[in-house]
């Protein structure tokens, strides 16, 4: 694949062909820098514009928070990673712009990851199609600055991959440069543990694809695996003293994300491809995994993608972002092997095909613009109701408290009360208990005793608090 690089003219060739390579790569750093700044913007809207906290950003800002209070993990599955990305903002406050600072920043960094793997892996101008590419994702768009593990870790692992190609692709083999993979690695699974079968699937995959290279150099390669296994024993200690196996945190973060049993699988493959992965991304993703190319890194890009979609697909339920790794390492093959028949056809059949693309991309810039706004109106008229319970507690004014609603997560982090999880008879006893209700949703708990409306906004929210006598006090 590196045989398509423009930069590197062989010798004979005529002064249109130069003409067509620069204009080429002119067009390529303009969609190159178009995608940065959409995919910065949309970013930096989702930071300033104060959007409330999903369920999954509120569990990551609770264990942080009880974390910096000197008080057990609240949320055992939550990595360690994640409570050093959510710590910073807490300290300021732990207001929603403060929370989305880094990951606004680790968006940027996975963006330019996955640049730079394209760039080692096939050449500049197939990376600068590849960053427009993805802006035009609305699945990557939408997490683009929320407080979420997906695109921090997918960051990680892309330029952990970037340093694979490029040492493992060296005549004389890898040198003291890979050893940079672990701590990447590393960082990867303990932002999120479900790095855990990615990690796993590349080391076994560059022992197969890259086995010459290995041994040539073996002494670097194993002194890289050691580093990995050395920096993941404090995971072990961790797992083995707070459930009793290696392997215990792991099979409990399996279950919070939903043990799928194959039928994550089936909906990554049957659920429309055009919603579930994007308009742009869905069919390059198709090409990305055809076998259009013998080359040895193409192969490998495409065997990792492929391996973690069915890996995840047997271990969780189905969701993009799970996936965002895979999808970006066949957009990468994908755009590679379209712009290879490209240069089969005329200079006049080529200038069209740039113009259609570019269209192409700008367009889903806008379509992935439009539905990350609609992301964020969807989360401010969904959390309404969160939101005004928490001010109704807030006004009541009763400490301590426990609360009990269908937005547990969101509802513990605003109101401050403790979440009614597991709830004994005793600690109810000791708590004021507020009860949520949202308009059409049914509550699961069963609860007794009087109820004190603290709260009632027709068709919308009712807030109350459960107590021992029906004269509210």
């Amino acid at each position: 694949m590196r045989g398509i690089r423009e930069d590197t003219h062989a010798g004979g060739c005529s002064n249109s062909v130069y003409a067509r390579s620069s204009s080429g790569m002119r067009l390529a750093r303009l969609i190159a820098i178009g995608g940065t700044a959409v995919w910065i913007l949309n970013a930096a809207v989702w930071c300033v514009s104060g959007v409330p906290l999903g369920h999954d950003e509120a569990r990551y800002a609770l264990d942080a928070r009880e974390l910096l209070a000197g008080h057990p993990k609240e949320f055992l599955y939550v990595p360690p990673g994640m409570n050093a990305i959510t710590a910073p903002a807490l300290w300021f406050g732990g207001e929603e712009r403060a929370l989305r600072v880094l990951p606004l920043a680790a968006g940027v960094l996975f963006l330019l990851a996955a640049w730079h793997l394209a760039v080692r892996s096939t050449d500049r101008t197939t990376a600068c199609w590849v960053v427009g590419v993805l802006a035009g994702s609305h699945p990557m768009m939408r997490f683009s600055a929320q407080l979420m593990s997906d695109l921090a870790s997918g960051a990680c692992v892309l330029a952990s991959l970037a340093i694979f190609v490029l040492e493992f692709t060296r005549p004389d083999g890898p040198t003291r440069r890979v050893l940079w993979t672990a701590p990447l690695l590393a960082a990867a699974f303990y932002i999120r543990y479900g790095s855990a079968v990615t990690i796993a699937l590349v080391g076994a995959l560059l022992l197969v694809v890259f086995s010459r290279a290995i041994v040539r150099a073996w002494r670097w390669t194993t002194v890289c695996a050691l580093l990995i296994v050395l920096l993941l024993l404090p995971y072990a200690i961790y797992s083995v003293k707070t459930t009793g196996s290696v392997l215990g945190i792991l099979v409990i973060s399996g279950k919070v994300t939903g043990h799928a049993g194959g039928e994550g699988l089936i909906a990554y493959l049957t659920t429309n491809p055009f919603i579930f992965y994007g308009m742009l991304i869905a069919p390059l993703m198709v090409i990305g995994a055809l076998p259009l190319s013998r080359d040895r890194v193409t192969t490998f890009l495409q065997v990792v993608a492929v391996g973690q979609v069915i890996a995840l697909g047997f271990t969780t339920h189905a969701q993009p972002r799970f996936v965002f790794v895979a999808s970006t390492l066949l957009v990468i093959t994908a755009v590679a092997a379209l712009r290879r028949l490209s240069a089969r056809f005329s200079a006049r059949a080529q200038a069209s095909l740039k113009v259609v693309a570019t269209v192409a991309v700008i367009a889903f810039w806008v379509v992935a613009l439009l539905d990350s706004e609609m992301n964020r109106e969807f989360r401010v008229r969904s959390s309404r109701p969160t939101l005004l319970a928490a001010a109704a507690i807030h006004r009541d004014d009763k400490a301590p408290c426990m609360v009990v609603g269908r937005q547990t997560a969101q509802l513990e982090w605003y109101t401050g009360c403790a979440a009614m999880r597991g709830a004994t008879d005793e600690m109810l006893a000791a708590n004021y208990v507020y009860v949520v209700r949202e308009a059409g949703r049914e509550l699961t708990a069963t609860l007794s005793g009087f109820e004190c409306v603290v709260l009632m906004w027709p068709s919308l929210v009712t807030v109350s608090r459960l107590q021992s006598s029906p004269l509210c006090r």
